[in-house]
Parts: C-alpha cells; sequence; structure tokens
C-alpha cells in the first residue's frame, strides 16, 4: 500500500469526516502563517490514506493525464462527492476555530 497525502480545505476535510468513509488525521496538519512562498493556507488540513500501490499509479496516470497535480485531481473529486452535504453553522464555527488556531501556530508574541 501507498500513503497518497493531500491538503484540502477545511470545509472538505469536514465533508469526508461526515461521509464517514475516510478517517482523517488532524495531528499531521502542517498549518503555517503568512503568505510566504511554500507554505500552506492555514485554511487547509492534511488528507492521508493508504491506497494499493495499482491504485496509486492510475491516480499518478490520470493526473499526468491532465496535466495536474494528484493534490488537484483528488480534491476535484472529493468536491464533487461531497457538493451536496449542507454544513451547519457549528460546523462553520468549528472551521472559523481550527483556521484561527492555525494561524496562530509558529507565532510568537512580542514582549514589550
Amino acid at each position: 500500500m501507498t500513503i497518497c497525502s493531500t491538503l484540502l480545505p477545511r470545509e472538505t476535510a469536514r465533508k469526508i469526516q461526515i461521509l464517514g468513509k475516510i478517517i482523517l488525521d488532524g495531528s499531521k496538519t502542517p498549518f503555517q502563517i503568512a503568505a510566504v512562498p511554500g507554505q500552506r493556507h492555514p485554511d487547509k488540513t492534511t488528507l492521508s490514506v493508504y491506497l494499493p500501490r495499482t491504485l496509486m499509479q492510475r491516480l499518478r496516470r490520470l493526473a499526468g493525464d491532465r496535466g495536474e497535480t494528484v493534490t488537484t485531481v483528488i480534491e476535484s473529486m472529493v468536491t464533487a462527492q461531497t457538493r451536496a452535504v449542507v454544513l451547519t453553522p457549528e460546523d462553520y464555527e468549528q472551521i472559523a476555530r481550527e483556521t484561527r488556531a492555525a494561524l496562530g501556530k509558529g507565532t510568537t508574541k512580542r514582549r514589550s
């Protein structure tokens, strides 16, 4: 099996959790701050799944044929499958809390 990691918007990751088909490991979320090149947006989270090597190769081939990254292909598929899932106000509040927490990571308070 192969691990396939991809970064997803929190809203998409939350929809996946609601469906209960994929378990998300939030402990491996690489939150970073500021708009520095190479750093992830704080509104994204990591999704890791184990795939059979044949399926992973098919995914790579599909991405190559489309001229996209594996992440882009997975994100578009997940988005299409979760489009009808409606989030509650509580879901959006949780997303906002997680995003604020992600923005706070890696920052240090200045002493005056």
